[in-house]
């Protein structure tokens, strides 16, 4: 069997939902996108943690979800890291994009180093 009877993955998936819920309300990530693959993740976690669940309160071993628990599991695992990696590639040709375009942030680097030496003179 998967997991033993246990109601420790009621509390994850509480946590998981309290946490994914702070991130869509604060916002923390900067960009448009940027807040969305941290809430894919907790919800794919979520999904993991309710099929643990799910087995591990099957009565019968041989059930459907018994048998593929694990494959549905390693599934959205592969989802998740398909995902992320086509977010890294998004965010690194962005970036290349920009890369001479940022004067203004340079520009602000320059005055906050001059006036960083006008300080300590």
């Amino acid at each position: 069997m998967l997991v033993t009877k246990s109601y420790s993955n009621c509390a994850l998936i509480g946590l998981y939902l309290f946490i994914g819920a702070i991130i869509l309300l604060k916002q923390p990530y900067k960009g448009d996108r940027k807040n969305y693959r941290p809430v894919a993740n907790y919800l794919i976690a979520i999904a993991i943690q309710g099929i643990y669940m799910i087995v591990g309160f099957a009565q019968d071993p041989t059930s459907f979800l018994s048998l593929y628990g694990p494959l549905m599991v390693l599934v959205l695992l592969i989802v998740c890291v398909v995902y992320s990696a086509y977010a890294l590639i998004q965010d690194l040709r962005e970036k290349i994009a920009n890369c001479g375009k940022n004067d203004d942030v340079q520009n602000d680097e320059l005055e906050m180093n001059e006036m960083t030496a006008k300080y300590f003179r």
